[in-house]
């Protein structure tokens, strides 16, 4: 083999756990792992502003700025 590479198959669970085992055993390589954040959607706060908006334009609009065609 030129890059050193196997191959495993497993017929059963017995084998299935020896090739865990043996995979196991192999060179392990640290890896770093990178945190995360976990965000807070806050597009809700826009939607309540928005809507409290919309409200106020209908209310105005037949009430105070009622057109009279």
């Amino acid at each position: 083999m030129m890059t050193g590479g196997e191959y495993f198959r497993a017929a059963d669970t017995e084998s299935l756990a020896r090739i865990y085992t043996q995979i196991d055993k192999l060179e392990k390589t640290k890896i770093e792992e990178k945190g995360y954040r976990q965000y807070e959607p806050l597009f809700g706060y826009f939607v309540i502003a928005a809507l409290l908006l919309c409200s106020i334009e209908i209310i105005l609009v037949n009430t105070l700025f009622l057109k009279i065609p």
